[in-house]
């Protein structure tokens, strides 16, 4: 059975991240596509190091990736 995290947690958006990052693989994504989301909490926690509360899921030359906490303001492609 899957270990269940908490939902805004960082092991909770590492967890999103590690699935994502899995899907874009199968997905079999264009070399040539780079794209970024970010997902940031404008009233969030503070997560240290200058980060909030939110994740950012890069594609960069077809190779996803993905760090937990963004800075305040930080924007991607797409912005949720």
């Amino acid at each position: 059975m899957a270990e269940k995290e908490t939902q805004g947690t960082p092991a909770w958006f590492d967890m999103v991240g590690r699935v994502m990052s899995d899907a874009a693989r199968r997905a079999h994504i264009p070399a040539d596509t780079t794209v970024s989301l970010v997902e940031r909490y404008t009233d969030g926690a503070d997560f240290g190091n200058g980060l909030v509360q939110g994740f950012r899921f890069d594609i960069i030359d077809g190779v996803p990736s993905h760090r937990v906490g963004v800075r305040p303001g930080e924007r991607g492609d797409i912005t949720v």
